[in-house]
């Protein structure tokens, strides 16, 4: 099934993003869009961290996937086990692209 844990470089030159303003100032991070499919948006934050992973939206909820040896759910909130499902079938697809665009945003 899914197993959790919990855990945020910069942005990839010409990559879409969304700027969010951090609760403690005016400095925005953002939020490149890899990609989007089925309404599910495929991001990375700005200022992200290995291990690689990449963070998912859908209708309200967001979730995490952990990119190693295999694809683990990290962390999730506000998604229902279908949808955390599909994320991850996703994920798994487009993993090659994930892995690609990981590499050109932190090195």
């Amino acid at each position: 099934m899914f197993s959790l844990v919990a855990r945020h470089q910069p942005r990839a030159p010409g990559a879409p993003a969304i700027q969010v303003p951090l609760a403690n100032g005016p400095t925005p991070f953002v939020m490149p869009t890899l990609f989007t499919i089925e309404g599910f948006r495929f991001f990375f934050y700005s200022n992200d961290h290995v291990p690689m992973h990449v963070h998912v939206q859908h209708g309200g909820g967001e979730a995490a996937f952990e990119i190693g040896e295999g694809v683990v759910l990290r962390e999730s909130a506000g998604m229902k086990i279908q949808e955390l499902r599909r994320a991850e079938e996703i994920v798994l697809a487009h993993r090659v692209e994930i892995e690609e665009k990981w590499h050109e945003a932190f090195g």
